[in-house]
Order: C-alpha cells, then structure tokens, then sequence
C-alpha cells in the first residue's frame, strides 16, 4: 500500500475499523513464478514470494473475511 493508500485506509479504519475484530495486511497469494534460469536454492524461494499477488488487507468479523484492496481510483485491476 502507498502513502496515498495508507491514507485513505486510515480514514476508513478511523470510520468502520471497530466493526471489525482483526485485520491481517500485505498476505501474499498464489504460487509466484518460479525462477527461469538457474539461481542459488536460498534464493528460490525469496524470488517466488516476491513474484506472489497481495492483498492489502482482509479484515475479520467472526467467521467471515473481507478482502480490502485500496486504491486512489478504482478500476479492473483492484
């Protein structure tokens, strides 16, 4: 999340965070690409995380998450 984004999260965590018990931040997803050419084993997996789509954020409510993805504007890619 930029700086733009923290602060439009902040104004929403000041406006609708208390319904919510927890929130988890930047969770990575996916398999990630693994690496083409041949890179040192200690590195694989750094290069496959970094390579994994994130969420912003997912907040808690009981048994129900909600998936945040925050923007300046919003469009297909969110």
């Amino acid at each position: 999340m930029s700086a733009e984004e923290g602060i439009i999260w902040g104004k929403f965590l000041a406006k609708f965070g208390k319904d919510y018990q927890r929130f988890d931040y930047d969770l990575r997803v996916g398999n990630g690409i693994s690496p083409v050419e041949e890179i040192p084993d200690i590195f694989k997996k750094d290069y496959e995380d970094l390579t994994k789509r994130r969420i912003d954020a997912v907040g808690y409510n009981d048994n129900i998450a909600t998936i945040f993805e925050v923007k300046q504007r919003s469009n297909l890619s969110a």
